[in-house]
């Protein structure tokens, strides 16, 4: 399954919990998450890789920066991933 099929499965299913999925574009952070997603008053931050997909050692950096200031940043690979984090979140 390709990366692009995983996204468009995790913005409707996080549309159809409520969610607002926003692409994060950044050109002067490289390594931040692709996806910010807001809900309920909450901020989550998803990065969206394909099945055997390896988060590089930068990315691994700033989801541990980003972490220390309490918020939570999700890894996923596949749609089952993308139900687990739907559940969790409703």
């Amino acid at each position: 399954m390709l990366e692009n099929e995983i996204e468009l499965y995790f913005i409707d299913s996080i549309l159809q919990i409520g969610g607002y999925p926003i692409k994060i574009n950044t050109l002067s952070s490289r390594g931040f998450p692709d996806r910010m997603i807001l809900l309920e008053g909450k901020i989550i931050f998803v990065e969206l890789k394909a099945p055997e997909g390896k988060l590089s050692s930068f990315q691994r950096y700033i989801h541990e920066k980003i972490r220390k200031y309490k918020l939570e940043v999700y890894v996923i690979s596949s749609k089952e991933e993308v139900d687990k984090l739907c559940t969790n979140l409703i």
